[in-house]
């Protein structure tokens, strides 16, 4: 509408109404009164204008939450099979470096975090856990850790 139909439209008929209307929301929206109207109408205007977007936009957001939590429970069932995997090296007597098992017990505390997070119980896993933590801590006192042996200096 341009300014030219504007000032048509308010000399008409109908002009003197619409200008008392335009002053009254104006005044209510100055007034210190927590009412808005010309924002509750530009926000009306706005969601009318964008419907269709922002159901499409609902429509991404809950498939990228699925994908969210499909990826986050098939990285959490990777890291418990890593974890009994790891445990069940260590208990039949493979040796490691101290690195792998730093790794491996970083993996610990992370799936021990999300479990706890999302109150997760899994017996097996907190056992294997266990063991893991306690091999390591025997490791460090003797220090009979795997040693890699391009770190042996030949002298």
């Amino acid at each position: 509408m341009t300014i030219k139909e504007l000032m048509e439209l308010l000399v008409a008929d109908r002009g003197p109404i619409l200008l008392i209307t335009c002053i009254a929301l104006t005044i209510i929206q100055i007034a210190p009164i927590k009412i808005n109207p010309w924002g509750t109408i530009f926000s009306w205007f706005g969601r009318q204008l964008n419907k269709d977007v922002i159901k499409k936009i609902d429509v991404i957001e809950e498939r990228l939450n699925t994908h969210i939590q499909v990826s986050e429970e098939i990285e959490l069932r990777e890291r418990r099979t890593n974890i009994l995997d790891f445990s069940s090296s260590v208990l039949r007597g493979v040796n490691y470096h101290k690195e792998k098992f730093d790794f491996m017990i970083a993996e610990c505390d992370s799936y021990e975090k999300y479990c706890t997070k999302n109150n997760i119980r899994n017996g097996v896993a907190e056992a294997s856990i266990a063991e893991i933590r306690r091999i390591y801590q025997e490791r460090l006192r003797n220090n009979d850790f795997l040693v890699d042996p391009a770190s042996i200096r030949k002298g």
